[in-house]
């Protein structure tokens, strides 16, 4: 089976012939709407034939000066259907489409279904596309009061911000009165709303696109991780550990995320309950992020039985591009020093990130460090003391705090999130991060969520 690029009066016979039945009339666009787009560049439309048989047609709107693509109808002709042809057109797109950095695809949400039959063919649509390789990014687009979950097939490896690039094509296909009533787009709940790294060199925060790119692991537009990160501390490391999946899913990346002690088992994502790493890097992926652990009390998951092996973790090396865990429990505290045994770090940690939440300053010791009576003594405070910027500098920077066994490891980088800045950024972070010592300043990242 070849790819073809359709020309004028072969899409004119698709739109006839095949459009009319495979989409409802509420979906299909005025051929002339069609014919007015491909003149003016912006469309294309491309068939997928077994010699000289049409076995499936995609069309594409593209943006004149940027590379990604939206998948504007997909359909599969009926002759053909459950036979593979659709993951074959699919795989082969990307190859058709070497040049460009992603194709974007409208899912109807699934919370959007009106009835039990209809959130089945939904939830089997975005399977279908997670199979073939797209990820779900955390934007979702309104049109016309229809709801969409916004999911990428990754070509390049350049860094994207799918809700950006959306944009900029939905400004292309809607007129300015369309787009400003009709047309709406937004990030998922829980989106990060400001990612702040510290410059040394001039003594201030400066604003960056994504969590990636605050921590430096975007250079160059290209992603350059760690295999193995664990994230350390209390005060929002679940919520960063989420955030880095979902980036790092954006660009691409198989993510694994598991714990080496425990954490609350979601309700949404590809969670895998009692499986070890070596069965896990064996199975087909259905999704770009897998969350990984066993079965623990108080709807929990614990660390999987092979955590750490060198077995193990090289066969999981070669399944996932990231592998995320987290180390440490806080009890939702923004604050803690770990007990003995605490944090859990499994040797192959190539880069710790401590995290910490800015909520904690003003806050006593009792209501706002998780461990401070049983754990705590060497901080030299008790639990009615006021939390300052120099006592969360403090657990950062000490090795009986957030550095806690860092330093047996063989070969890492340590980097500090200080979370919860909530749009006080300058007034929170900076007193905390001027008691911290330049090599610890330097790639210091602050955050805030919506």
């Amino acid at each position: 089976m070849e790819i073809r690029r359709l020309e004028l009066i072969q899409i004119s016979q698709i739109y006839e012939t095949h459009m009319k039945e495979d989409f409802p009339r509420n979906e299909l666009k005025p051929f002339m709407t069609v014919e007015t787009m491909l003149k003016k560049g912006v469309y294309e439309c491309l068939g997928f034939y077994q010699g000289e048989v049409l076995t499936a047609y995609a069309y594409f709107v593209r943006h004149i000066e940027r590379k990604t693509l939206l998948l504007d109808y997909f359909a599969v002709c009926p002759a053909y259907r459950a036979a593979g042809v659709g993951s074959a057109f699919l795989a082969r797109m990307k190859e058709f489409f070497a040049d460009r950095q992603a194709i974007l695809l409208e899912c109807e949400s699934i919370s959007g279904a009106g009835s039990e039959e209809e959130r089945i063919i939904r939830s089997r649509r975005i399977h279908f596309y997670q199979k073939n390789g797209a990820c779900k990014t955390r934007t979702k687009s309104e049109l016309f009061g229809v709801e969409y979950d916004i999911l990428s097939i990754p070509i390049g490896r350049e860094a994207m911000d799918a809700g950006e690039e959306l944009r900029q094509l939905y400004q292309q296909m809607f007129p300015p009165e369309l787009f400003g009533t009709r047309v709406r787009l937004w990030q998922r709940h829980g989106m990060i709303k400001e990612a702040l790294r510290w410059n040394e060199r001039e003594g201030k925060l400066e604003e960056k696109k994504s969590l990636l790119t605050a921590l430096g692991l975007i250079r160059d537009g290209k992603v350059r991780t760690p295999q193995v990160i664990s994230l350390v501390g209390a005060g929002g490391k679940t919520t960063t550990m989420y955030q880095l999946a979902d980036e790092l899913a954006e660009q691409g990346l198989r993510v694994l995320i598991t714990t080496s002690t425990h954490i609350v088992c979601p309700d949404e994502g590809w969670v895998l309950k009692d499986t070890t790493l070596a069965a896990a890097a064996e199975l087909e992926w259905q999704d770009r992020i897998l969350i990984l652990g066993s079965t623990a009390a108080g709807n929990k998951l614990s660390a999987p039985a092979d955590l750490g092996e060198d077995g193990a973790m090289a066969a999981i090396a070669r399944k996932a591009d990231v592998v995320l865990i987290e180390a440490d429990g806080s009890k939702r505290h923004p604050l803690k020093v770990p007990a003995k045994g605490e944090p859990v770090l499994v040797r192959q940690t190539e880069l710790v990130i401590a995290c910490a939440g800015l909520g904690a300053i003003g806050r006593t010791f009792g209501q706002g460090c998780f461990r401070i009576d049983t754990d705590g003594a060497w901080l030299h405070r008790s639990e009615g003391d006021i939390i300052t910027a120099e006592d969360v500098a403090l657990v950062l920077m000490d090795e009986r705090g957030c550095r806690k066994g860092v330093t047996a490891l063989a070969d890492y980088r340590y980097q500090i999130i200080l979370n919860q800045a909530d749009g006080k950024a300058e007034e929170l972070a900076i007193p905390v991060i001027a008691l911290l010592p330049v090599i610890m300043k330097h790639g210091c990242v602050v955050t805030g969520y919506q």
